[in-house]
């Protein structure tokens, strides 16, 4: 967000952005009903009416405290199930990214922790000993802050997809283009 604040300060210094939070996974009904331009984020379908762009593909990490009494310099899978777990999700029935991923190892983890959004896992992470993982971009800047080690998983995850969503009455609107124009070209320098 403060990369496409300043870039909107220096080209668009009249534009207003109103940031809310629709849900993960799924673009929400209000989008086609005009409640939003944008929905950005993860979502596993595109409903009939909409168009889409990729902004960018992050990989996982795994997030611990430094001092965390049972995660030595890497952590193997064995060792990863036996932790306690942070998941975020808004829904309680929505396995993440990494349960599916266990699953098809025909694993499950012990979530412990259940939130509703990323910003909250690593100050959680920092002082409990639950592990998360998190996408590297949203992992990253809390690392040093909140004393977090970030360590590569231990089984093999999908990239995260994190795309613009938007109704096709606004596809040729020229100021809705210039909003995912810019939201594509701030992206490909984060």
């Amino acid at each position: 967000m403060p990369p496409l604040l300043r870039e909107l300060a220096r080209t668009a210094p009249g534009v207003a952005i109103e940031v809310r939070p629709w849900g993960l996974h799924a673009v929400p009904d209000a989008l086609a009903r005009g409640e939003g331009d944008l929905m950005i984020g993860f979502f596993d379908e595109l409903p009939a009416g909409h168009q889409q762009s990729l902004l960018f593909e992050e990989d996982y990490v795994c997030i611990v405290r430094k001092n965390h009494p049972r995660v030595p310099r890497t952590l193997t899978l064995a060792r990863y199930l036996e932790l306690s777990h942070v998941l975020v999700s808004q829904r309680s029935d929505s396995p993440g990214s990494v349960d599916r991923a266990l699953e098809k190892l025909g694993k499950k983890r012990r979530v412990a922790l259940r939130v509703s959004h990323f910003l909250m896992v690593p100050v959680l992470v920092g002082a409990t000993d639950l592990v998360a993982a998190l996408s590297r971009r949203a992992a990253e800047p809390f690392a040093r802050a909140l004393g977090l080690r970030l360590l590569p998983p231990p089984l093999a995850l999908p990239r995260s997809r994190i795309r613009q969503a938007w109704p096709v009455e606004h596809e040729a609107d020229p100021g809705h283009r210039f909003l995912r124009e810019t939201l594509t070209r701030v992206a490909s320098r984060v």
